[in-house]
């Protein structure tokens, strides 16, 4: 079997960050939303299964037409880097999960919206990097989790069906992507 691990909110405890950045974003430039509103539940639900650049230019266009997508993206770019560099920490249950795979000497893969270089420096930094064999990320795969495809394409990289891959994952639409692709899903929802 091949394990495929998300890792914003199955392995990271990342999903404050993520409802966070938009609206720090925003309010750096003069939009102030407030938290657990209407308007940013709306931004976190269109920019939850979509890639940096693809939230980046949504919120270009939506609420800041004076930058760029490249600018937006930057600025995301660089309160990421601190996030993951030195902040994200690992939700314990599910590092225990992931070592006692690794050390059963099963096959890891992490499947993740975000780039892989940002991924790096936080499992990097809580030690795990190198139990992955793989990270595939939805821009190099070409579709997101939304798809059923995207696990049908982790699955054609990886070398196995999709009957043949344990998905953790913790986004409802990923799981129902993946349960339609055909692999057997855990659901590592942290509330």
């Amino acid at each position: 079997m091949l394990h495929v691990f998300d890792i914003d909110g199955t392995l990271l405890d990342s999903m404050p960050m993520w409802n966070r950045l938009s609206l720090e974003l925003l309010g750096k430039h003069g939009i102030h939303i407030e938290a657990g509103s209407e308007e940013a539940e709306k931004i976190f639900k269109k920019i939850d299964p979509i890639t940096s650049e693809q939230g980046a230019a949504w919120i270009s266009e939506t609420y800041l037409p004076d930058m760029t997508p490249e600018e937006v993206y930057r600025e995301m770019t660089d309160y990421l880097t601190s996030q993951y560099a030195e902040v994200l920490q690992p939700f314990p249950d599910t590092l225990d999960t992931l070592r006692g795979l690794h050390e059963a000497g099963e096959r890891i893969v992490a499947f993740s919206s975000t780039d892989a270089p940002l991924l790096e420096l936080a499992l990097a930094r809580i030690g795990v990097l190198d139990w992955f064999e793989a990270i595939y990320t939805t821009p190099e795969i070409g579709y997101n989790k939304v798809s059923p495809m995207a696990f049908a394409e982790v699955a054609i990289r990886a070398g196995v069906k999709p009957e043949e891959m344990i998905v953790y994952e913790d986004s409802d639409f990923a799981i129902a992507a993946a349960t339609v692709a055909g692999c057997l899903v855990i659901n590592c929802t942290h509330e």
